[in-house]
């Protein structure tokens, strides 16, 4: 039995209708095996990655540079608020200085102030004679206190100061006549109108002094406060020491520099 002979060729050359679709259906199939048209969307595909990509990263960038400036803000405040707090705090310790070196200069003061009548009240050695130019009577009960008074000292009271001229006169009999190792402090001499402003000066210099009335302090501000009154006479009821003068006062203080020297 013959087998059928296979279908020739398509004849390209032939021209009708037939051929003509052949020739279209070839050039369909024949397309179909070209490679798809995925290299163009392929490469189209990784340059919009690449962008995405490079779109993160400058994002990324972006973020960090911003934590990083407000890292430095922030570290800039933290000093500044450190500078503030330390300039804050060193004033602070300024005004402490400041205001311990007034307390200290206050209590030096003080001290000075407290020195000073601790050296108008120090003791006389027992051997020394009181002498009295005015024939005072101490009691025995203040005696030592009486004595620490008459030690002598740029410390004076006057009293009754008929004005300036007399004032001075006295300011320079003080100095002339006593033997201060350091000369006479003038702005120490205190001058009070009344015997009673004499009986309270001695009531502050020496509050714990045994004071039994006012008429013992009378008689301890003789030795301590020589008083100065007008020479002229009074009562004893109005002058602390009737016979009391420029001259006595002189005189007193002459032998008050003999017995201690």
């Amino acid at each position: 039995m013959k087998r059928p002979l296979p279908n020739p060729p398509l004849d390209c050359r032939r021209t009708g209708e037939k051929g003509t679709l052949q020739l279209r259906h070839t050039a369909q199939v024949s397309q179909s095996w070209l490679p798809p048209e995925s290299s163009k969307t392929q490469h189209e595909q990784k340059q919009h990655e690449q962008q995405q990509h490079e779109q993160q990263k400058n994002k990324q960038q972006k973020n960090k540079h911003q934590q990083h400036e407000q890292q430095q803000h922030e570290q800039k405040q933290h000093e500044q608020q450190q500078h503030e707090q330390q300039q804050h705090e060193q004033q602070q310790h300024e005004q402490q200085q400041h205001e311990q070196q007034q307390h200290e200069q206050q209590q030096n003061v003080r001290h000075e102030r407290t020195s000073i009548w601790r050296a108008v009240f120090r003791s006389i050695r027992k051997e020394d004679t009181l002498l009295d130019p005015v024939d005072l009577t101490v009691r025995t009960s203040i005696l030592g206190d009486f004595l620490r008074l008459c030690r002598l000292s740029s410390l004076y009271t006057v009293t009754q100061v008929a004005d300036d001229a007399e004032e001075e006169k006295i300011l320079d009999i003080l100095e002339k006549c006593a033997s201060f190792e350091t000369g006479l402090n003038r702005h120490r001499v205190m001058f009070c109108d009344t015997c009673h402003g004499a009986v309270s000066m001695i009531r502050q210099l020496q509050p714990q002094m045994h004071i039994e009335d006012n008429g013992w302090i009378t008689t301890q501000l003789e030795g301590k406060v020589p008083r100065v009154c007008p020479a002229k006479e009074e009562s004893p009821s109005n002058s602390l020491f009737p016979m009391c003068c420029l001259r006595l006062l002189q005189n007193y203080l002459a032998m008050i520099q003999a017995m201690t020297s």
